[in-house]
């Protein structure tokens, strides 16, 4: 492709590219060889999807225009990947971590030589038969925990995108190797990196927006259970042959995907079985919060483990049923029919749920705090008392690169009769999809029920990185 490296291009004036090895969002990664050693090394190049051009003739690597200040702050970030790794290495020299060789700057970019692993991914290692017995796959895990894991968090730092892909067994002793730290940060301060997600291995606390967040690096969502969430997944992975559900389904549904005590994984220990469960509970706060607690001896979790996907579901319930009792005690006293507001966005806010309030005054008075509409979940609705709401509906395309909004203002202007009213915004799409106001982001699932009020305009995207449609319904309520 036009911005890639050509073969037998020189960097660092000692690295020759031999072939593209792969793209993601913020780099290109190739296969060099070391032109004075002679041996084989991955080189990354910063190069930001949407953000960055090539000159083709000096082939620098330029921001595009309006992309300035995001392309500068993703350099020193793609930088600290470099540091991180660094810092890990000199401190551990573990095998089970991609080791990093240099780092510098070029073609007003920056690069990464770090060793190539001749291997193939932990998925397809697992379902190419090169598994042979439930004891190597515990022991792959012990490895990875103990070896990969517990170094990076013990260094301050968390990996944040862990997931099949970034987990390489190598060909010559069938070790497996974390790679790629392009999304790790470490947690004593500073902003973190853009937010990764990679449905059904990303935890449930990824789903929350990252961009309004963390400039003081005090606010992060994530954290070391973040991980162990991830590396859990990647073993259900391996132990069914296919992998979970998303976290978000996974809060919501009524199917808990626990492995202990399912008479067909008996060749794994039942300790080893309850650990993958407990690392996969879908509220950060439910699962291990290190990996020394994670690995400890588990013949008491098993109880633990029986109430675990019950518990974590009545704790997601109670947060809805305490917001009903807020919001309904607030809603009578407030006098909520008295002015125009839209009561609430039909999905799911799942962990991160919201409930803020949208109102639109024809007069200049100050506006008093309205309380949405309360979620109505396992009551029935007052029964209506006026005449058919007047509705309108549209369908609005989105994507993951961006915030699309949908245009909401304009349309209750439209439905509008009178100066006051209330209004309830309905979404609906066959896929989760992220949900952004000016005070609250969300993942939704698909026909979910109502979290609450919104403020302002309302913006989508998608969660899955595909293009998907959205429905959108307004109905007039009084």
């Amino acid at each position: 492709m036009k911005d890639e490296l050509p073969p037998n291009t020189i960097i660092g004036h000692q690295y020759r590219v031999v072939e593209t090895l792969g793209r993601g969002g913020f780099g290109i990664t190739y296969k060099c060889e070391d032109i004075h050693l002679k041996f084989i090394v991955a080189v990354k190049e910063y190069f930001p999807e949407g953000m960055a051009e090539r000159n083709p003739e000096s082939l620098d690597v330029l921001a595009t225009a309006g992309s300035d200040d995001l392309f500068a702050w993703g350099l020193k970030k793609f930088l600290l990947e470099g540091t991180t790794l660094a810092a890990i290495q000199h401190k551990y020299s573990s095998e089970f971590i991609v080791k990093i060789m240099r780092y510098w700057k070029e073609h007003q970019t920056a690069y990464l030589a770090m060793e190539f692993i001749d291997g193939m991914q932990i998925d397809d290692f697992a379902t190419s038969h090169r598994i042979t017995s439930a004891k190597q796959v515990e022991g792959i895990f012990q490895s990875l925990c103990l070896k990969a894991l517990k170094p990076i968090h013990d260094s301050n730092f968390y990996h944040r995108d862990i997931k099949p892909a970034n987990i390489l067994v190598r060909h010559s002793n069938s070790e497996p190797v974390i790679i790629d730290f392009g999304a790790a940060r470490q947690t004593a301060g500073g902003k973190s990196t853009v937010a990764l997600l990679t449905p059904r291995y990303s935890a449930v606390e990824q789903y929350a927006s990252q961009e309004d967040m963390d400039d003081d690096g005090g606010n992060d969502l994530c954290g070391s259970f973040t991980d162990i969430y991830s590396l859990a997944a990647t073993f259900y992975f391996i132990i069914k042959g296919q992998p979970p559900q998303d976290a978000p389904s996974r809060l919501l549904s009524n199917n808990s995907d626990i492995l202990a005590g399912d008479d067909s994984l008996s060749d794994y220990s039942g300790d080893f079985l309850r650990q993958i469960d407990w690392g996969m509970e879908p509220i950060p706060k439910d699962r291990p919060q290190t990996i020394d607690e994670w690995l400890q001896p588990t013949a008491s979790m098993s109880k633990v483990k029986k109430t675990k996907a019950d518990a974590s579901k009545k704790a997601a319930k109670k947060q809805i049923d305490d917001s009903i009792k807020t919001s309904s005690s607030g809603h009578k006293m407030m006098g909520f029919d008295k002015n125009p507001v839209i009561a609430g966005i039909a999905a799911v806010a799942l962990f991160f749920w919201v409930t803020i309030s949208y109102n639109i005054y024809e007069s200049k008075e100050a506006p008093q705090p309205i309380v949405a509409l309360p979620p109505t979940i396992g009551i029935d609705p007052p029964k209506p008392v006026v005449l058919k709401p007047k509705k309108t509906s549209w369908i609005v395309g989105i994507e993951s690169a961006e915030w699309t909004p949908i245009n909401v203002l304009p349309e209750i202007k439209r439905l509008r009769k009178k100066p006051n009213g209330s209004y309830q915004l309905k979404l609906y799409a066959d896929e989760p999809f992220r949900v952004k106001t000016e005070k609250g982001l969300a993942v939704t699932k698909a026909d979910a029920q109502s979290f609450g009020g919104i403020n302002g305009e309302v913006f989508l995207k998608s969660v899955s990185g595909n293009p998907q449609k959205v429905t959108v319904e307004i109905i007039q309520t009084d």
